[in-house]
């Protein structure tokens, strides 16, 4: 018999019980060099200290062009915070302003927090003053901000309704000047128990994503901005869809119970890809997004674009199946990338929001007791020293009464072992069974091989296969494994 693991790029199988490369996997790397599976890049936790200490989950995102720093965010009711990558975290405003949503508009950073909506201006120090705009939002967790592209304004979720915040023609927008500005609480109303989450733009129309109150589904509203009446709609049957990510004119959305990913184009709306976890009895799946007791009111963004793909936040829940982290799709291809710094593939990590700037990827997590923190990853970061793997699906391999043999077992790789490099194969039956080691090699006892030899596996049925890559701590080597072949 011959069956062979390769083309990795596949990404991970619908089902355990269906042919492909593998089904379950963690921090891996399969899209850095199409036909490989790699060591993923190792996340630096970065968590400030002292007055600009994360203190809780950071919910909110916004890039800091053409100054030094290079993001601003807020962990949730706590001060907005400045991120100077790679690792340098300070507060800023010359006072502290506990906010629940930020965003980069006309050279301010605005925040929000309930009724209140604040600027300060963008500076090489930031530690300008808070100037309030408003109390009049309404008294709601969640206004998520959207500065439109096309029109220059900014809109915010405002409960049943959009607000906007309007620069008026010949003015510099300037928030202790109320002569430069209009900010209407009401730009658009929408009926009882629609509460709107996320904005997105679609041309001459914003696109609004409200979840319905007690319904368990969610609308996709499209409003020309200037109607007090709604353009079209498409519903989701399911509650929280309204995490959102606009890409090259796609609009990327999820945020359920299921896993699920929806595309909206302007052809329509169209389910896109689900990610199923490590569940082999029941098909349950993670969250694609936040926890439900924390989704209602907290303004989280669970996608990016990162490296030509799409990046997705997931949580576990109550339900324990692992492992959540950060997810990839790829021309509809799922990939498991990373879990948090901790390296905790359980339920007791919670992630947030996500947020991709250049080559940065940043997430923010909590590890369900004391500590809060960011990840911070770029793709000259050393590699993960352990903890990467992958399954495949289960193999038919043989029968009842024609059980076969594997004589060897060859892991190919594209290059030589390196320092710190190894793998070790592990195998099983059945999928209750306890993973079996079959061997490990590594460049420290069988040094420089680009062919690993395993011994086999003697009278088979079904048979699953688990890959485990290591390599050193503090060292940017990985095993590039082209594919692995039973004889």
């Amino acid at each position: 018999m011959k069956l062979q693991i390769n083309n990795f790029q596949r990404g991970k199988t619908s089902s355990p019980y269906v042919s492909g490369a593998f089904w379950k996997s963690a921090n891996l790397d399969i899209h850095g060099l199409d036909g490989l599976a790699r060591i993923n890049y190792l996340p630096t936790a970065v968590a400030g200290s002292g007055d600009a200490a994360i203190a809780a989950l950071p919910v909110s995102f916004t890039s800091l062009s053409g100054v030094g720093g290079d993001i601003v965010f807020t962990d949730y009711n706590k001060p907005v915070k400045r991120l100077d990558f790679p690792s340098t975290i300070t507060k800023i405003g010359n006072a502290n302003f506990d906010a629940a949503n930020v965003i980069n508009w006309k050279g301010y950073i605005l925040a929000n927090y309930f009724t209140i909506l604040k600027a300060t201006a963008i500076s090489a120090n930031m530690n300008g003053a808070w100037t309030q705009i408003s109390t009049g939002l309404d008294n709601v967790g969640r206004h998520n901000m959207f500065s439109s592209i096309a029109d220059k304004n900014l809109y915010i979720c405002n409960g049943n309704k959009v607000a906007s915040l309007i620069e008026e023609d010949g003015q510099t927008f300037d928030p202790t000047n109320a002569e430069t500005f209009t900010l209407t609480l009401a730009a658009i109303t929408l009926q009882t128990g629609y509460a709107v989450k996320s904005i997105e733009e679609m041309g001459r129309f914003l696109v609004l994503f409200c979840d319905i109150t007690s319904q368990n589904r969610t609308a996709i509203l499209f409003w020309d901005r200037v109607s007090t009446t709604l353009d079209a709609m498409y519903e989701i049957k399911e509650p929280n869809m309204v995490s959102t990510l606009e890409h090259h004119g796609t609009i990327y959305i999820t945020g359920g119970l299921r896993g699920n990913i929806y595309k909206l184009t302007e052809s329509g709306l169209s389910h896109y890809v689900q990610i199923k976890v490590d569940d082999y009895d029941n098909q349950k799946y993670v969250l694609t997004g936040v926890l439900p007791s924390l989704s209602a009111t907290y303004p989280y963004q669970t996608l990016a674009w990162w490296k030509d793909k799409l990046m997705v936040v997931t949580n576990m829940g109550a339900s324990g199946i692992e492992p959540g982290g950060i997810y990839s799709v790829k021309d509809g291809k799922v990939n498991h990338e990373f879990l948090c710094s901790n390296g905790v593939a359980t339920s007791s990590n919670t992630l947030s929001s996500i947020m991709a700037w250049g080559d940065y990827l940043v997430y923010g997590w909590w590890d369900g007791s004391t500590t809060y923190s960011l990840d911070v990853i770029r793709d000259d970061n050393n590699r993960l020293p352990s903890g990467c793997y992958f399954e495949t699906p289960m193999l038919r391999a043989g029968y009842k009464l024609g059980k076969n043999n594997v004589s060897r077992i060859e892991a190919v790789l594209a290059r030589p072992l390196q320092t710190g490099e190894g793998l070790t194969i592990k195998y099983r039956r059945n999928i209750n069974d306890s993973w079996t080691t079959l061997g490990e090699k590594t460049y420290t006892t069988d040094g420089a091989q680009s062919t690993l030899v395993f011994n086999g596996i003697q009278g088979i049925e079904n048979l699953q296969i688990r890959c485990e890559m290591i390599t050193a701590s503090t060292s940017k080597n990985t095993p590039y494994l082209l594919e692995i072949t039973l004889f």
